[in-house]
């Protein structure tokens, strides 16, 4: 299981601005604890014994008001597999602009890197939709099915036909993140916006393409299955011809192994059903009905699924 870790500053940063909230909204005993254990440091000789009191008290403060909580608590609601994850690394971002989640990989080793802004935590909720999303999207950066570490990385900073690249890119991470909040949003939770939200900014996005069209491309991003690297970065980059690749595959039938059914694991149609669940480890099936007692491998699964639970079965 990966260890969720948090840069000093940071965890300075939130404890800090919550314990003047609490001052102004009168817990002001647990504020005056706060502060008079940071006096009883300037006891201690300026130098890196003081800065290492500090950032102890700070780390001890960040758990004890349960900031530390708020991380791991996303990743379980999306169901993020931490196979080869070794650590969760949060630090501070100095601007919205900068924000981000990403994994790194050293020697076969992955790190999830979190640049956040510390005020974030002064509302948990609003944090805690926040996590959820840059985690479910770092969810489809580990999934093989999903294909973005797969993909050639020079074919990936081409730009399909003839638009130029930053234009793709720009569309490219928009259909990705309306595709995660509306995943999110089958999963029961709320995305750090709506989808009304969502819609305004496909349509400004994309509003050189009819209407009629521009309401299937978003209700297939919305509503559909999780499309592949390879479909939303064409789609980004020639939308006029990529668009009808997605086209009619939100579409269901009473057949449980049709394209377009849906899985009875996550709910979601899905056109990949994972072709062989005879040729898997036991330990995947064990970690799929440990969540789904009822399940058998004749329900079958989708391929995103599957991999999910041979990665978490591994890991146990």
């Amino acid at each position: 299981m990966a260890v969720f870790d948090y840069d000093s500053a940071l965890a300075e940063s939130a404890v800090f601005a919550e314990v003047r909230a609490m001052e102004s909204s009168g817990g002001s005993r647990l504020a005056a604890r706060y502060r008079k254990e940071l006096e009883n440091i300037y006891t201690l000789t300026a130098g890196d014994a003081r800065d290492d009191a500090a950032k102890k008290i700070h780390r001890e403060w960040f758990a004890e008001l349960g900031f530390d909580r708020i991380a791991p608590s996303a990743a379980r609601d999306v169901v993020l597999s931490f196979h080869n994850v070794s650590r969760v690394f949060m630090h501070g971002a100095d601007s919205p602009g900068n924000e981000s989640a990403d994994v790194h990989e050293r020697n076969d080793a992955k790190t999830i890197v979190i640049s956040i802004l510390p005020g974030r935590f002064m509302d948990r909720a609003e944090l805690k939709q926040y996590l959820r999303h840059e985690l479910l999207l770092i969810s489809d950066i580990l999934s093989p099915s999903f294909g973005l570490r797969a993909a050639d990385a020079d074919a990936s900073r081409r730009a399909p036909g003839s638009t130029p690249i930053v234009l793709v890119k720009d569309r490219y991470r928009l259909c990705w993140k309306i595709s995660c909040d509306g995943r999110l949003s089958r999963m029961g939770f709320k995305g750090p916006i709506g989808r009304d939200a969502w819609k305004e900014l496909f349509d400004r996005g994309f509003n050189f393409l009819p209407e009629d069209r521009r309401e299937r491309g978003f209700d297939m991003l919305w509503n559909g299955p999780r499309l592949t690297h390879e479909i939303l970065w064409k789609f980004a980059g020639e939308p006029r011809s990529g668009l009808a690749e997605t086209e009619g595959a939100g579409s269901n039938s009473s057949n449980a192994y049709s394209p377009g059914s849906r899985c009875p694991l996550c709910k979601f149609p899905t056109f990949e059903w994972f072709p062989e669940l005879d040729t898997i480890a036991e330990s995947a099936i064990l970690a799929i009905q440990s969540r789904f007692p009822e399940w058998t491998r004749s329900h079958g699964a989708c391929r995103e699924c599957v991999e999910r639970m041979i990665l978490i079965g591994k890991a146990s």
